[in-house]
């Protein structure tokens, strides 16, 4: 049975972190739900959150998004002397939000913590692009302690910690409260822990089962040999109109500066006459940031700052590098220059490489050193 607050989500509509969320919300009020979270981030290396904080659920609205995202705020104190100890954040299957974790970071006192509690699987993915933003902001986090159940460190005056939903609901399994009446065996906390253990095995469970559906897919597997020989053909032209010389012999290359696993296939190669690139299918900034399914890639550490000036003095030229930020990628605090290759939509094949390769002719036009002195 997949348990009361699955069903209260798909009745409704809500998603499962915005139902976890309300459910957490009411039980961090009671003194020995607060006095185990407060137990659980001393163990893990934080001991300055006290029993006694106040408990909202506030909602940060953002653009392009309705309704706003629910968080959970521990806060001491009244009115004007409020001071934020605490962000909660759920995560289930969500990706981070554009203001997470550096926004939130914002909103706590010196001292505070921003808390992020999600499935065991997805906690160093959730712990690496939160290190990456950080560094990007200028507050790199320095790690406090990292294990398999909790990753917790330090930026600048604040904390940010990101621990699994077993080691919370084990936690809270250890609280006992005084029970719904006298006859019964069976405390709230017990009843609402255990629906939220369930409502975190039907998450993993659904996400399970939707990737086994999409295996058997057929469609599925022409998408993807379709990318790959898109992509061979994308290169294969850029090599005849003397912008890109893959490496020889040409072979599907993964990504080689060790933060990269599955979801990489690609060329390196001569990109102009001075720098070296990798040209290729890129999963996981597809999945995130939604542009194109193929990227050009620096990730050569020796040549970035030098890509970052010409990057900077090309900024009038090409409206695309209205703000260069975007070519950052920040991912597990490995620095790297990222180029989006776009695909137009419902042309021809002809129309598609050409404004692919076109755009890979503006990357070699970029790097050129004589546009540091072009107007």
């Amino acid at each position: 049975m997949s348990g009361f607050l699955s069903f209260i989500s798909r009745q409704y509509g809500r998603k499962a972190e915005d139902v976890a969320t309300d459910v957490l919300a009411y039980l961090m009020q009671r003194p020995e739900i607060q006095g185990t979270l407060c137990q659980l981030l001393a163990d893990a290396g934080y001991p300055y959150l006290k029993p006694g904080f106040s408990v909202e659920i506030r909602t940060s609205g953002e653009s392009g998004r309705t309704g706003g995202i629910p968080d959970i705020w521990l806060s001491y104190g009244q009115v004007e002397h409020k001071v934020i100890k605490a962000v909660i954040e759920d995560k289930f299957g969500a990706g981070l939000t554009k203001n997470q974790p550096c926004g939130y970071l914002d909103k706590v006192g010196t001292g505070g913590i921003v808390l992020f509690v999600a499935p065991a699987w997805r906690q160093k993915g959730i712990w690496e692009e939160v290190q990456g933003r950080c560094k990007k902001s200028g507050t790199p986090i320095v790690g406090l302690k990292t294990d398999s159940s909790k990753r917790i460190g330090k930026a600048g005056s604040k904390y940010i910690a990101v621990i699994s939903w077993n080691t919370l609901l084990r936690a809270l399994s250890s609280s006992r409260s005084i029970c719904l009446d006298e006859s019964s065996r069976i405390s709230e906390v017990d009843l609402f822990v255990d629906q939220l253990r369930r409502l975190c095995d039907v998450e993993d469970t659904s996400k399970f089962e939707k990737l086994s559906g999409i295996v058997s897919e057929r469609d599925v597997a022409f998408t993807v040999y379709s990318s790959m020989k898109l992509l061979h053909q994308i290169v294969e032209s850029a090599d005849a109109d003397g912008l890109f010389t893959p490496d020889k012999p040409q072979y599907w290359q993964g990504k080689n500066d060790g933060s990269c696993g599955p979801g990489y296939f690609g060329y390196y190669g001569a990109l102009g006459t001075k720098f070296r690139a990798w040209i290729g299918f890129d999963a996981r900034l597809w999945s995130e940031r939604g542009e194109s399914p193929i990227w050009i890639e620096f990730d050569d550490k020796a040549i970035l700052d030098e890509l970052s000036g010409i990057v900077l003095a090309a900024r009038k030229r090409f409206p695309w590098l209205d703000d260069p930020t975007q070519l950052e990628d920040g991912n597990a605090g490995n620095r790297q220059l990222v180029i989006s290759v776009p695909l137009k939509p419902g042309v021809e094949l002809d129309a598609l490489l050409a404004s692919a390769v076109e755009r890979i002719e503006q990357a070699k036009e970029l790097l050129d050193s004589r546009l540091l002195n072009t107007p």
